[in-house]
Parts: structure tokens; sequence; C-alpha cells
């Protein structure tokens, strides 16, 4: 049993070059432009929609599920990291007030917490249980995931069995808009074990397709 899950990333936004975390900001008219697009590219129409609950997702999320009639779920799991004090700041701003714990945080956000924010731990933890209810609500169904570039990036690293790695985060592109492809599929008694894991008592295996 396959499941096809397209996640993605929100167009861009209002508000200029901001942190984005638990802001809600809506897209900018390009933005949506930018998720349409995306939406073109898909070789079928997804069975389920699910979303996260902020603007620069939901919005677009909404939209679809109108225009097409296709069944929409928002998830809280899958929010922006909170960024804390940090949050919704100019990235000017922030290195001219913040620079030393701004960089540490680049180089080891599991060991640096912005100010009042989440730590990434949490923020992993909260997006791998969002992932596994994915994987056992919609299993053998078209998924699209709307969602934020934190997020995506952490499934991605997920699927592709790396931690602890802030690079994954901090210098892996993934344009407003970009779609990545993950195939699930149930694992049976005998396949090969690569790439494997577990959730409750069922085994998946999953393939990631390079983002478009």
């Amino acid at each position: 049993m396959k499941t096809d899950l397209y996640l993605l990333r929100h167009g861009e936004c209002q508000g200029g070059h901001i942190l984005r975390g638990r802001v809600d900001v809506p897209l900018s008219s390009n933005g949506f432009v930018q998720m349409q697009r995306a939406i073109e590219k898909l070789p079928q129409d997804p069975d389920v929609i699910v979303s996260s609950p902020l603007r620069r997702c939901i919005e677009f999320a909404h939209q679809l599920h109108v225009q097409k009639g296709i069944e929409l779920r928002v998830y809280d799991g899958l929010k922006e990291m909170d960024f804390g004090d940090w949050d919704g700041r100019t990235f000017d701003e922030l290195y001219a007030t913040f620079e030393p714990a701004l960089s540490r945080y680049w180089r080891d956000p599991w060991n640096e917490t912005p100010p009042n924010g989440e730590p990434m731990l949490m923020f992993e933890h909260r997006v791998d249980n969002a992932w596994q209810q994915l994987l056992e609500c919609f299993k053998g169904r078209r998924v699209l995931v709307v969602a934020h570039g934190g997020v995506i990036r952490h499934i991605m690293s997920r699927v592709l069995g790396v931690k602890r790695c802030a690079g994954i985060y901090s210098q892996l592109a993934l344009g407003y808009g970009a779609t990545v492809n993950v195939e699930v599929h149930v694992k049976n008694d005998g396949e090969d074990e690569h790439n494997v894991h577990q959730v409750e008592h069922r085994q998946f295996y999953s393939r990631l397709h390079w983002p478009n």
C-alpha cells in the first residue's frame, strides 16, 4: 500500500524580510500565485488537504478546498517553530540586537533556544507526532500537506534518517511554493530494512523525491 504525500511550502508572505515563526502574516499576491503553480504541477488532485492553521498556509488550503471540494484537515502540530522574542523581527534588527545568540542558534539549535521560544527538541517532537498521525490516518491516499519551511525540512530529515544536522535547517534551499513528494509504503515481512521506521505497531518505509 502506497501513500503519496506532497509537502507544499507556503508562498511568499507579506511583511518583508522577517523571521517568520508563529507571527501570523498572510500571503502576498505573488505567494498565492506561487502555490497555485505548484498545485498545477501535481500529477493528480489530492484526496485530502492537511494544513498548518497559520494564515500563510490555511488561507490557500481553504481556497483549494472550496474550489475543488477536497477534504480539508487542520493540524496544529504543523505550525512553524515559535521563535519567541525573535519572532516577527527583521533580520537586520535581529543581528543588531541578538547577534551572538543568533549565530549560536544557527550552529546548534538543539542547545540554543530563542528567548521565550520553543526548544528545537519540542518542535521536532511535535512535528513527529503530526507526521505519525498523517501516516496512520491517510494511508493509501494522496495527501497535500501545506506547511512551513522548518516543518518540511524536519520531515525530510526524518525520512532521510538524518539527526541533529543544523545544515538541514540553515543551508538546505527550499523556496516559496516548493513541493517535496514523499512516498510511504507499508513494509511487509522480508522486505529491505533500509529507511524503515515504526509508527505504533506498523512499519513503514519511505522514498523522498527532491523539491519541484
